[in-house]
């Protein structure tokens, strides 16, 4: 009787009497492959419930791999994220080149130390790093047209996050985290989001080669939308945090400074601030809605995690907007689970009409 997938090879081989060192191999080799999809299915609605929404979407080749892209970003991203009392900076980058690396070969002699970053799984996403292995692995296990989708981009976010680590660490920097400009700001939403569109475009059209070079240029825009919006909204939460993405510039013009961004007799000001990124923001939406509109219509599935990410991070800024006065009382700044049920449903009933996407991105962007 067959109990899982990983008990194939050895039931077939037991009627014989006996597992040969090759058999052996392959049963060995089945079951960890179930074992390392499981972790991943089961570790990604812990470290993000929206995204795991977005990939079911997906048509079935593509749930996978994106799936575990997905968690090599939030890898990444965790060194990069972490306090300073947990990470000194020097580890930060010395442990982003480490990740970085083991992209390049499976054989991986360093991971341990990338594995013992956190004493403790504190969080999911401290959990998600001592289990790297697992991920690392899977990944390796992809046929080479895969992993030459994920790897370039991902190894691109390492670097530009050891860099604006780095920047972080100069004296100079210490309050703003290397962001002098919104320019600068952008810069880095393209490390950790920008790649992120060139990695879907890559992995979404691999083998079928019909994605034009407008189109790729598109996902950038995509991705520094969905990604500044996430700033924008946790604002908050990372000033308190020690991390600093107001814009110095910004602040300088309008008579502020980055440490007098949350105090109440400043609020007018901050909220100039927060809009003018809220509108950068959108601007780069409309980029998003033409990426969108640019999939093909028999792509639901594909169209269909576009949008319902484009239209989730709309209502976002919407939100911000609305209360942009509160943003420094530590009160959140999210969309309810309800709403993004509805966005999802109202997404599945417009996908493939690019009229009607149209219509729906226009009534929410006017909210913004």
């Amino acid at each position: 009787m067959r109990t899982n997938e990983g008990d194939s090879v050895v039931t077939t081989a037991s009627r014989t009497g006996t597992l040969s060192s090759a058999e052996m191999r392959v049963a060995q080799d089945e079951l960890d492959t179930v074992d390392r999809r499981r972790f991943c299915a089961n570790m990604l609605p812990r470290v993000s419930r929206t995204f795991a929404l977005s990939i079911s979407f997906l048509p079935e080749r593509l749930k996978h791999p994106v799936s575990v892209s997905y968690l090599l970003c939030r890898i990444a991203d965790t060194l990069e994220d972490s306090p300073n009392e947990l990470l000194r900076v020097e580890e930060k980058v010395q442990l982003l080149g480490i990740f970085r690396d083991s992209l390049d070969s499976p054989h991986m002699p360093d991971l341990n130390r990338l594995q013992c970053a956190f004493d403790k799984n504190a969080t999911a996403d401290q959990e998600l790093v001592r289990r790297c292995d697992m991920v690392l692995n899977e990944f390796h296990s992809f046929p080479e047209s895969k992993k030459s989708c994920i790897r370039p981009w991902v190894q691109e976010m390492c670097d530009g996050m050891a860099e604006y680590v780095s920047k972080s660490s100069h004296p100079a920097d210490q309050i703003s985290g290397g962001v002098e400009t919104t320019d600068d700001l952008e810069q880095y939403c393209y490390f950790v989001a920008g790649t992120v569109g060139n990695l879907l475009t890559d992995l979404f059209y691999d083998e079928r080669d019909i994605a034009n070079e407008k189109h790729k240029s598109l996902a950038r825009r995509f991705g520094l939308g969905l990604q500044l919006t996430n700033i924008i909204k946790d604002l908050c939460v990372d000033t308190a945090g020690g991390r600093y993405f107001i814009p110095r510039d910004a602040c300088r013009s309008v008579g502020i400074t980055q440490e007098d961004f949350f105090e109440p007799d400043h609020a007018a000001a901050a909220q100039k601030i927060v809009l003018s990124l809220v509108a950068r923001a959108k601007e780069h939406l409309k980029f998003a809605l033409e990426y969108c509109l640019g999939l093909p219509r028999t792509e639901y599935g594909i169209r269909m995690f576009c949008l319902v990410s484009m239209f989730l991070a709309l209502k976002t800024l919407a939100l911000v907007k609305r209360r942009s006065h509160a943003l420094g009382r530590g009160e959140g700044i999210k969309i309810s689970r309800p709403q993004v049920y509805r966005t999802a449903l109202m997404s599945s009933l417009i996908a493939r009409s690019n009229l009607l996407c149209q219509l729906y991105f226009g009534v929410l962007a006017r909210a913004v």
